[in-house]
């Protein structure tokens, strides 16, 4: 049995003179051959020296520290110190793995499908022959990017970049969104208020100048043989009178076209024939 000592000054030895072979450590410290194999094999579990000899002699390990194998506490700290912390892995639930990837791809069909309701939204305003070439389109991108990649956020981004690239060029052509789109928008309503403003009031006029070829026919010896034309509506000094030529049968079956001014008072008409200064009364509130 080879005591603690001894095998620490074999150590101290072999730490100075960087070897050791086996005879030397039987004559220097005075060892038998099973005591000087003993020691030459836990020289080898401790790792003070290489498993095989060089030539006859046992070299020195580069890596042995003799001070921690004097102090194992500090060997303990050191290796702790340098040894790197490895975390558990996490657990992946592949349930809840398919869960978050299913919602993720709910919520960016739901996107890419207000992409397109909004693109279609905004293109209308321009014209709706848009929407023949916007729909196909947004639905081939959708189509293609989902059969190639499975991910519908890929299909998101694509159809997010063509209807910002799609909307732009139609507003370079016909403003659909901001300033320019409001004021074209207002002078669109003007102009619409005007034509239904026009239109109402040929509608009123065409009451009127109904009502005033009633009172006129009454007045003409052939009512059936009357034809009217050139009829206006004359708001001349605020008289709001019907202006007109009226072509009928005389007594003798002649043709005879008259001129006529009519007031929007039921019965009150004259007829060119019955006014001896016809001519004042139609430049008062016709021309």
């Amino acid at each position: 049995m080879v005591k603690s000592e001894k095998y620490l000054e074999v150590v101290d030895f072999i730490m100075k003179n960087k070897s050791i072979d086996y005879k030397i450590l039987k004559n220097t410290f005075d060892l038998n051959g099973e005591e000087a194999r003993t020691i030459i094999n836990k020289l080898k579990a401790n790792k003070v020296i290489g498993l095989e000899p060089v030539g006859n002699r046992y070299m020195l390990q580069i890596a042995y520290d003799h001070q921690a194998f004097l102090n194992p506490s500090k060997l303990k700290e050191a290796i702790k110190v340098s040894t790197p912390t490895v975390r558990p892995k996490k657990r992946v639930d592949p349930v809840k793995q398919i869960k978050r990837h299913n919602f993720y791809q709910i919520a960016f069909f739901i996107l890419t499908v207000l992409v397109v309701f909004l693109t279609c939204f905004w293109a209308v305003r321009a014209d709706t022959l848009y929407l023949l070439f916007s729909i196909p389109v947004q639905l081939a991108i959708f189509v293609y990017s989902y059969q190639y990649t499975s991910n519908t956020i890929f299909s998101f981004i694509g159809a997010s970049i063509f209807s910002l690239c799609f909307l732009l060029f139609i507003n370079a052509k016909e403003p659909i969104f901001g300033e320019k789109y409001k004021e074209q928008k207002e002078n669109s309503e003007r102009v619409e208020k005007a034509n239904a403003a026009v239109e109402e009031e040929k509608r009123i006029n065409s009451i009127k100048i109904a009502n005033s070829r009633g009172s006129i026919l009454n007045k003409l010896l052939d009512p059936k043989s009357a034809s009217f034309f050139g009829e206006k509506v004359s708001n001349i000094s605020g008289s709001g009178v019907t202006c007109g030529f009226v072509s009928s049968n005389n007594h003798l079956g002649g043709k005879v076209t008259q001129r006529y001014v009519a007031s929007l008072s039921p019965g009150v008409a004259f007829i060119e024939e019955e006014v001896k200064d016809f001519d004042t009364v139609w430049n008062q509130y016709c021309n």
